[in-house]
């Protein structure tokens, strides 16, 4: 629904928010099409591929990158957005402790409220970890009261036990990246706390969990045994392969949809959904090559089920860079940073700028190793991202 509905979201940020094209945006259309009209001329993607980008993708990068000046309509609240998120949210997460420790019983069940589309539990895991920076932005600015404790427990608490070792990763990451920015003896305090209170909840809760992960980094930094057993190392390979072996890649990239992006794997000929009907199945070069291989249908049958994080061949950094070129990789990168700069300088005044930039850094890491870009999940940021910026901009002009 969310790809379906893609281009209707600018629509109804207009509506809604004061939000314009800017320069940055321009910039990546122009790169975009470019890399297109190339890529077609050259046959590394093919017309529906280029399409279907330009449908998703769009749409994304200007919700991310415009500029948004305020609020045009009261029915844009960010106390109402964040109650609403927070009330379906604690919903999700209690029918998921009582799906994993009473009915079901199994790891993957805490996300069954949640539902099996695309990210499944691992998407509830990112959710909550929204919430989680949320509360934890406020306590790390000494905003602390019983109400922001009790919910950044429950939310911590639900974050764990999605079990998403990856996202996890990510999210440890992003506090070490906070903390390396505000070295303080106080903050270095509250960063053991916060580890040592996640690593007791998962030693007496799933400790299997704790040595599984172990498992997948062993797996993940031994070339011999990533061939078979952490297929995302080989993704990166290739990847780095395709970028030394040819410069005009490297430059302008093999065209929209032709590498590894989601739209890929919407359209190739594992796949049957709307998009297949109307626009056929395709399978540009390098994605038959170089990605097919390491992700196909074969891969997650029943019989051969080999799952996991390490094995899915997904980055949207990765497809960035393969697709529309590293220039355009670059610039996606400089823009972005530019604007978590931005977040942590007005942080020291602003708790809600705090929240905003470990977001944004939290993101921006997902995208390294998975195709975050293109779901429901990463919309859910950049309406929590501009409805927070609106607000803000709207009460400070009042």
């Amino acid at each position: 629904m969310v790809i379906l509905i893609a281009p209707l979201l600018p629509f109804l940020v207009k509506r809604y928010f004061c939000c314009k094209i800017n320069k940055k945006v321009s910039i990546l259309y122009c790169i975009i099409i470019v890399s297109s009209l190339i890529g077609l001329l050259r046959g590394y993607v093919d017309f529906a591929n280029v399409v279907l980008y330009l449908w998703i993708c769009f749409p994304i990068i200007y919700l991310l990158f415009g500029d948004v000046k305020g609020s045009v309509s009261s029915a844009v609240s960010w106390d109402a957005l964040f109650r609403s998120l927070r009330w379906w949210l604690i919903i999700i997460d209690v029918c998921g402790f009582i799906c994993r420790f009473i009915i079901f019983r199994t790891v993957d069940d805490f996300g069954f409220a949640y539902g099996t589309h695309f990210k499944g539990v691992s998407g509830l895991c990112v959710v909550n970890a929204f919430m989680v920076l949320y509360y934890l932005s406020h306590l790390l600015r000494s905003e602390v009261s019983k109400s922001n404790i009790n919910n950044f427990l429950f939310f911590f608490c639900s974050f764990i036990f999605c079990y998403s070792g990856l996202t996890a990763i990510t999210f440890v990451i992003t506090i070490i990246i906070y903390f390396i920015l505000n070295i303080k003896p106080k903050n270095l305090i509250k960063a053991v706390i916060l580890f040592l209170f996640g690593l007791i909840v998962l030693m007496y809760s799933a400790k299997e969990i704790i040595y599984y992960n172990i498992r997948n980094v062993e797996l993940f930094m031994s070339a011999e045994d990533a061939q078979d057993n952490a297929r995302k190392r080989v993704m990166y390979s290739n990847f780095f392969d395709l970028m030394y072996s040819d410069f005009s890649v490297d430059v302008i990239g093999v065209g929209p949809g032709g590498y590894n992006s989601r739209i890929c794997f919407l359209l190739n000929d594992d796949s049957d959904n709307i998009f297949t009907t109307v626009l056929g199945h395709h399978m540009p070069p390098y994605h038959k090559n170089d990605i097919y291989p390491l992700w196909n249908r074969a891969f997650v049958s029943f019989e051969a089920f080999t799952d996991g994080a390490r094995n899915k061949p997904f980055s949207s950094i990765v497809a960035f860079g393969a697709e529309a070129g590293l220039i355009f990789l670059f610039l996606f990168s400089l823009f972005w940073f530019r604007s978590m700069n931005t977040f942590r300088k007005l942080s020291r005044k602003d708790g809600d700028y705090l929240y905003l930039f470990l977001l944004n850094v939290f993101m921006f890491l997902l995208l390294i190793t998975e195709y975050w870009f293109e779901s429901s999940e990463f919309i859910l940021f950049l309406i929590i991202q501009n409805t927070l910026i609106a607000n803000k901009m709207s009460n400070n002009r009042l």
